[in-house]
């Protein structure tokens, strides 16, 4: 009976502490870098360009605008993955021309901050790419940070 009476104890210690990972850690952040040999001017051009989403995202099927007006900043745009049943909204929360673009996606299961940074180079150009990473749900909250810490960093 005190082998149970222990074991239960342990085991509810052990889902209460998997749990709170996501309390004390409710986002993840990821963060990389590349360099393109191509000014700034022509990396920020393909970057934004909506018609090149398949480029960067193989499983995105199609992109939709939702509001598009003459300030990029406030763009939205439904970006539906594999047979369509998966979408993301997406909308643009930050513009700098040839410098900095910001959206932010939102689906069911998260929320999702990218920052996409140019910076001038001798080779061309580096572009620096972060990622905030807000789950949803608590099994998400729970969850990523653990994924997020088993990445190599690059």
């Amino acid at each position: 009976m005190i082998r149970i009476r222990i074991w239960l104890i342990t085991f509810m210690v052990s889902v209460a502490g998997f749990v709170s990972i996501g309390i004390f850690k409710p986002t993840s952040s990821v963060s990389t870098s590349f360099q393109v040999s191509r000014s700034a001017a022509t990396t920020f051009r393909v970057l934004t360009n909506t018609s090149n989403v398949n480029s960067f995202f193989a499983d995105a099927s199609s992109i939709e605008p939702q509001i598009e007006g003459d300030e990029v900043t406030g763009n939205q745009y439904r970006v539906s993955f594999g047979d369509g049943n998966e979408a993301a909204s997406v909308e643009v929360v930050g513009f700098q021309d040839l410098k900095q673009f910001s959206f932010q996606s939102v689906t069911d299961a998260k929320t999702t901050l990218t920052t996409y940074s140019l910076t001038r180079i001798k080779e061309g150009t580096r572009v620096n790419v972060s990622h905030v990473i807000s789950p949803v749900t608590w099994w998400g909250k729970s969850v990523q940070p653990l994924v997020l810490g088993s990445q190599i960093e690059r």
